[in-house]
């Protein structure tokens, strides 16, 4: 939920910056008619209402759509990390005090001096079904063309979306191009956590996760904890 938009990560021999790409006028218009279709799969609220919800959120906050949302793509550049919260993070998230741009930005560039990265281009993707139609479909276009996938996992393992989505997605890739990351760990014990991995494991001897070359001998499953390491 801290990064609810398709966020681009690079390198640059300057100083560290960031740029936030709003919207044009006819890919705000596209979106909000996509949301007036839509209804949140769980609890049938329209989705279209809690755009809404968002926007006024915004609007509170002294962010008018007119002023982000121009004929062509309208970009803020900061250089300051701390901002971009502003940029990013779902208004709806109760926790995001300082969210209020969100709902008009498609899509943030962070440019990093870290010479780390200088040959590499991290692609942070909200989802393939994220309520954003548009983030949606920007996700679907960077996981077929990407080199690796790193895939977030619950603590709980996989759900039935990911399995459709790996299938879709992933099963021509192999092991060798994905690493699975169990999420959260700090929230269970190392034996529950370890459980998980060995459940994945043996998902890989059920024949349907054979059958796309998944979870078997060659899988990487990494834990992590992201509360740990702020």
């Amino acid at each position: 939920p801290w990064s609810a938009k398709l966020t681009f990560v690079e390198y640059t021999d300057k100083k560290p910056y960031f740029e936030a790409v709003f919207y044009s006028k006819e890919e705000f218009e596209a979106l909000e008619n996509a949301y007036k279709t839509q209804k949140d799969k769980d609890t049938g609220v329209s989705l279209y209402e809690r755009f809404e919800k968002m926007k006024a959120k915004a609007f509170q906050k002294g962010i008018r759509k007119d002023d982000y949302i121009k004929s062509t793509n309208h970009t803020e550049i900061r250089y300051s990390y701390n901002d971009l919260e502003e940029f990013v993070t779902d208004l709806n998230n109760d926790k995001a005090v300082k969210a209020k741009y969100t709902p008009f930005v498609k899509e943030v560039h962070v440019y990093v001096n870290d010479k780390s990265i200088e040959k590499f281009r991290i692609v942070d993707t909200p989802g393939l079904h994220d309520t954003n139609v548009i983030n949606s479909l920007e996700t679907s276009k960077w996981v077929t063309k990407t080199h690796a996938l790193i895939f977030l996992l619950p603590p709980k393992g996989i759900t039935e979306d990911d399995y459709e989505f790996l299938k879709e997605y992933q099963a021509a890739k192999g092991p060798e191009g994905r690493i699975f990351v169990i999420n959260r760990i700090d929230e269970s014990s190392v034996e529950e956590a370890a459980r998980v991995r060995t459940f994945l494991k043996e998902l890989g001897a059920e024949h349907r996760f054979k059958e796309i070359n998944m979870f078997g001998f060659n899988e990487v499953i990494c834990r992590y904890s992201s509360y740990a390491k702020m």
